[in-house]
């Protein structure tokens, strides 16, 4: 059956085998939701760098990341067959990945995250039990521990980047009450930049294969800036998740939008204040610039012709970070 991202298939008789990821010709928000070729070969190979990297740091047992790995793919090779005009995509292939039941404790649900600003059909937020059973700042302090802390700690620790948005993390929980953190979808999202690399041996050796010979910087996952990291998880992360619960809490639960990034402002401050990592690398991504870059989906749906659009935004972390100095 069809998951929400619509061309990913879970199996339905057994749930715990794993999902199928295929190929679609259409344009879903601003993406076309086909295959790149090189994704194919290239997702195991980060899954398995990414699974590695959390498997080695004590960090991920006290915040929990699972990662949901890409440990297949099957590409068909289209010349003389389909006559493709963009060899770079894949029409004829599939990856596999690990399922997110087979990875469930009894007791344990998951959602996607971007279930959590989503209303029901009777006019109340999806998440409103779960607010009325611990309240609302109580839930989301431990909801940003568990589903910010993780993606930052790789960010900021590691230096990788994945790309955060609602569809591919997935929030576990027992009964409402926040437990850990899944990510998937890596073939096409992750990204870092070599020199900002905690252990740069440790990563994939693309340069070295031929299909990334001649790649430039910011082509595929190598990228040249560590704000082009930031971009990515801010972007996904904070601009297209946490916003929009920040105006649902307000709307709905009368919390002042200043006051829930306090809270979120809170939870990063306990994070640079735990010797996780380096102070100086949460300097150098940026993350309290009054302004930050965020993608202009809505252009970039409505024009087409640039790969990808980007504008700036106001950044509230970094009001409450300038009270707070």
């Amino acid at each position: 059956r069809v998951s929400q991202s619509m061309r990913t298939l879970m199996n339905d008789s057994r749930p715990e085998r794993g999902d199928l990821k295929l190929p679609l010709d259409i344009v879903l928000t601003s993406s076309r939701r086909h295959l790149l070729s090189h994704g194919i070969d290239s997702g195991p190979v980060l899954s398995d760098w990414l699974a590695e990297t959390v498997a080695g740091d004590v960090f991920f047992q006290q915040q929990p990341l699972v990662i949901l790995r890409e440990y297949a793919g099957l590409r068909v090779e289209e010349t003389g067959l389909l006559s493709p005009s963009e060899p770079g995509i894949c029409q004829l292939g599939a990856l596999w990945r690990e399922s997110l039941p087979s990875r469930l404790a009894p007791g344990e649900r998951a959602v996607p995250a971007q279930a959590l600003a989503l209303m029901e059909s009777d006019g109340k937020p999806f998440i409103d039990p779960w607010v009325n059973a611990y309240g609302l700042e109580p839930w989301l302090t431990r909801l940003f521990d568990t589903l910010i802390l993780p993606v930052w700690h790789l960010l900021a620790r590691h230096g990788i980047a994945l790309e955060a948005h609602g569809q591919n993390l997935l929030l576990v929980h027992r009964d409402g009450w926040p437990q850990w953190l899944a990510a998937r979808d890596f073939h096409e999202s992750v990204e870092y930049v070599e020199n900002f690399l905690a252990t740069p041996d440790a990563a994939p050796a693309f340069r070295r294969q031929a299909r990334y010979a001649d790649a430039r910087p910011n082509e595929y996952y190598w990228m040249d800036s560590v704000e082009a990291l930031r971009e990515l998880v801010m972007d996904t992360l904070f601009v297209f998740q946490l916003s929009e619960l920040a105006a649902l809490c307000e709307t709905h639960y009368r919390l002042p939008e200043p006051r829930f990034w306090k809270l979120v402002h809170a939870c990063l401050a306990r994070y640079a204040g735990g010797g996780h990592c380096d102070p100086a690398r949460l300097r150098a991504l940026g993350y309290r610039a009054p302004m930050v870059q965020v993608e202009s989906l809505l252009r970039k749906k409505l024009c087409g012709v640039q790969p990808e659009y980007h504008h700036r935004v106001f950044n509230p972390l970094s009001e409450i970070a300038r009270k707070e100095a």
